[in-house]
């Protein structure tokens, strides 16, 4: 099932999955799928410590044996008997509702914490964070996003590979455009710079690195894919930049508490790509 499902599901969505359930549910590797029951799924979860891993799992499994069930695989679908019970749903862990977006209050501080991120990181790996910020688009679709489906005339980009794997033109706003431009301009320049350096074949840019807007100047990846470090040092320049503002303006101005949950709770952690997006919305 997973190998078939290989090619119709996103990388990242695949290795979640094939990593949820492997790990999670080795006490029912040993079974046979037709042969595993409600009564297993509850002895299993008994016997697992009860986290938001484990009820990932749950999901996940539940969800495989959906699809098992329709092609008339399994007769059943024990994961999804098991999450019926009371019991067993009472003893997973509740989920937390949580919102996480940077304010209107902190924007301009981030941004001019990006803009500090240039000094110390390639250029691709900002661009690419700010683009995300401007449009609203996860990091896939971005990373993907190639310049023969750019149009500079109507100022849209067709996004061939989106999560739920639907085509998508998305409009730019001027400073999306802008950077776009500013890419295509400095592949150019990449080009140029690295074919009059023949001593060094690694740095030229290849043909297929060229198709992408966020293309990686450096190792095998043709495109920009991890930008965890950056946005850890992003977050580090945020911060830094906030206690100079206090103290120039002898203000007390406090670090935005990215994670607040429903109940009122507040919690400072490091913003991520779904942050970038939900800010955007």
């Amino acid at each position: 099932y997973m190998e078939d499902m290989k090619e119709i599901w996103d990388h990242k969505t695949y290795t979640d999955y094939e990593r949820k359930i492997r790990i999670q549910l080795k006490p029912l590797a040993k079974k046979s799928i037709a042969t595993i029951t409600p009564q297993d799924v509850g002895e299993w979860l008994r016997s697992s410590t009860k986290n938001y891993s484990t009820k990932n799992a749950l999901k996940y499994a539940s969800s495989v044996f959906s699809d098992l069930e329709y092609e008339e695989k399994v007769s059943i679908n024990p994961f999804k008997k098991a999450m019926g019970s009371k019991k067993i749903k009472k003893s997973l862990p509740a989920t937390k509702k949580v919102i996480t977006h940077i304010p209107p209050s902190d924007i301009d501080l981030y941004l001019e914490a990006i803009y500090e991120a240039y000094k110390t990181h390639h250029r691709s790996i900002i661009d690419i964070i700010l683009f995300m910020l401007l449009t609203g688009k996860r990091i896939e679709e971005c990373c993907h996003a190639k310049f023969s489906n750019f149009d500079e005339h109507e100022g849209t980009l067709f996004l061939e590979e989106t999560k739920f794997s639907k085509e998508e033109s998305l409009v730019l706003t001027d400073y999306a455009l802008m950077i776009i431009l500013k890419r295509k301009r400095l592949q150019e320049e990449w080009i140029e710079s690295s074919l009059s350096k023949k001593k060094n074949r690694k740095s030229i840019l290849s043909p297929k690195k060229q198709q992408y807007i966020f293309f990686s100047h450096i190792g095998k990846c043709n495109y920009v894919s991890n930008t965890s470090r950056a946005m850890k040092n992003i977050w580090g320049y945020y911060l830094n930049i906030l206690e100079e503002q206090n103290k120039k303006l002898n203000t007390n101005r406090k670090p935005l508490s990215l994670k607040k949950y429903a109940s009122g709770k507040e919690e400072k952690k490091n913003i991520t790509n779904h942050d970038l997006r939900r800010t955007y919305t």
